[in-house]
């Protein structure tokens, strides 16, 4: 009987330990960064699209199932408005990026980017 419970027990404890979080992303939009300030291009209001980040890990329920990884220690900014919290990051290709997450400090949204500085490109994703 003590082997069940014990069985169980840390079946319950794996179970919590391995969590994941999704965020329903309810718009997606292209950024270039032009004469020293980020433009947006083009943007979509998907209907299934999520990010579920789960660890270092982040993946985006896009049409090409974008993947990303973060590496090396978190910086956080406190703005005004928002604080933002900034990663290393590589995609499933392997190229070199930054992802940032920013969590204004009114309403339920969320902001990720993913940032290519050396091409001026990036993606942001707002999610509720």
């Amino acid at each position: 009987m003590k082997k069940i419970l014990l069985i169980v027990s840390l079946l319950l404890v794996t179970t919590f330990c391995h969590s994941q979080s999704f965020n329903k992303v309810i718009k997606a939009t292209f950024i270039k960064y032009v004469n020293g300030r980020w433009i947006d291009g083009e943007s979509s209001y998907p209907d299934n699209m999520f990010i579920i980040m789960e660890g270092s890990e982040i993946k985006i329920t896009n049409n090409v199932e974008s993947k990303f990884v973060t590496y090396g220690e978190c910086q956080k900014i406190n703005n005004k408005d928002f604080t933002c919290y900034t990663w290393n990051c590589y995609d499933k290709k392997g190229n070199d990026c930054t992802f940032m997450m920013k969590k204004p400090y009114e309403g339920n949204t969320l902001v990720f980017m993913f940032i290519y500085s050396s091409i001026n490109f990036g993606l942001e994703y707002v999610t509720e």
